[in-house]
């Protein structure tokens, strides 16, 4: 009896984990191809810029709320988002700029490889 408990137990933990695992995002530092998503949207866009974007979702947004599965957004929703969040985080306008670009770009670039996985 006990150890079928903590079989369940175990396996809701399992579960748990995996769901936890695929509402979260990880996200990478910029390659090219994320720079070239970018581009198609902001012509200036480079490998620096999308640096910065990086570092401040990973310094300042996931360091309060962890990360976060954009590709289960609209771009809508997260432009909103990222409105109310810039004034939280206290960000200025080129920071908003930069992490908006990369978030963006990074969630095209997500769902284009995940439209490709399945083909």
């Amino acid at each position: 009896m006990i150890i079928r408990k903590i079989g369940y137990m175990l396996a809701a933990i399992a579960t748990s984990a995996t769901f936890y695992q695929c509402s979260t995002f990880k996200v990478a530092t910029p390659t090219n191809e994320e720079v070239s998503v970018a581009q198609k949207h902001w012509p200036d866009a480079n490998i620096q810029s999308m640096n910065a974007g990086y570092t401040i979702l990973t310094t300042k947004c996931e360091k309060c709320h962890g990360p976060k599965n954009i590709t289960k957004f609209s771009e809508n929703d997260l432009k909103k988002v990222l409105d109310k969040m810039a004034v939280k985080a206290k960000l200025s306008d080129q920071e908003k700029e930069s992490v908006t670009r990369y978030i963006l770009a990074e969630r095209e670039y997500r769902i284009a490889q995940k439209a490709a996985n399945k083909k």
